[in-house]
């Protein structure tokens, strides 16, 4: 029987909502709920769907597109097919026609996630040739009693200088930085931490502050000096547009050498992280690791977070 990829209408909703709810029964908590997710990628013209020539949906795929430092990216989302016509291959049409519309957008990143107990679909992305780029790490904020954390502060604008050393220092070093990130130029980080450190003073002395800002803290030697860094925000965003997620405290750019990992600065930024999410009536705390880090994965772990999600790309 042939069949046709077409962009959704209005018409394939509640098609579209069944299979959608087959496949995923965690991600809403009401059938409206699930409506509404699908009606807003409609209305977007930002789901294709698989039809056989009674024009029955078959499966769906949605995406985004959207463009950042790195180039023009197509966010590979919601794939789903009907359980009656799984193992037939149709997945594999749906992420062909993906990747070719993709290419056709002038995208040059294609990207996806999955979930990190999901290894079926794991297997099938790297079978499709997507490697992972990093895996996404999140902790539950407890009422537990914490210490005080007296070597991590915010950090000021003469403290950037410094950062700039370490990073210096830490060229091409293995097992210094949490984060993939340090394959961006030097003058990248030393802009972004002058801005986020400059903002930050500016909100204290306004009256506009939002609580999903970005904040940058160090942590410091006897002297006061800096050992290490992250940079920080709060976000309630949910990717899939119903109720908001519980508050979460996301780190970015968490940094210290090998000397700092010796001295416990790491220990420090993650102690001090648990802290701040605590006083600030946070839920969960996100880090994002890149993969063949086991040393960086290792201490995450023992730090009491837990993998939930793999970031897949593969460039076209």
């Amino acid at each position: 029987m042939k069949q046709i990829i077409r962009i959704a209408t209005k018409d394939d909703l509640h098609a579209i909502v069944k299979i959608f709810m087959e496949m995923f029964p965690k991600i809403c908590k009401t059938q409206n709920e699930y409506e509404a997710h699908i009606m807003v990628r409609i209305d977007e013209n930002a789901i294709y769907v698989l039809a056989d020539q009674t024009n029955s949906i078959i499966g769906f795929y949605s995406f985004v597109i959207w463009a950042n430092g790195e180039g023009k990216m197509f966010y590979f989302n919601d794939l789903a097919v009907a359980t009656e016509h799984q193992g037939k291959g149709y997945s594999t049409l749906l992420f062909k026609h993906a990747k070719n519309f993709a290419k056709e957008n002038d995208c040059e990143i294609f990207q996806l996630g999955v979930d990190a107990d999901n290894s079926h679909a794991h297997n099938i992305y790297k079978h499709w040739e997507l490697h992972e780029l990093n895996t996404e790490m999140e902790y539950f904020v407890t009422d537990d009693k914490l210490p005080l954390i007296a070597n991590v502060r915010r950090a000021e604008v003469n403290d950037i200088p410094k950062l700039m050393e370490l990073l210096e220092s830490a060229d091409n070093s293995d097992g210094e930085n949490i984060l993939d990130t340090f394959h961006r130029p030097h003058y990248f980080h030393e802009v972004n931490l002058t801005r986020v450190v400059n903002e930050y003073a500016e909100r204290m002395t306004s009256d506009i502050f939002q609580e999903d800002d970005m904040d940058v803290f160090v942590s410091v030697d006897d002297s006061n000096e800096p050992t290490g860094y992250y940079v920080s925000r709060f976000d309630t965003y949910n990717p899939y547009g119903h109720e908001p997620l519980p508050k979460t405290l996301g780190l970015a750019c968490v940094f210290t050498t090998q000397e700092g990992w010796k001295n416990g600065s790491m220990d420090s930024l993650f102690a001090f992280a648990k802290q701040y999410a605590q006083e600030s009536a946070a839920a969960r705390i996100e880090v994002e690791i890149r993969p063949f880090r086991d040393s960086e994965l290792a201490f995450v772990k023992q730090q009491g977070f837990k993998g939930y999600r793999y970031t897949m790309r593969c460039y076209l």
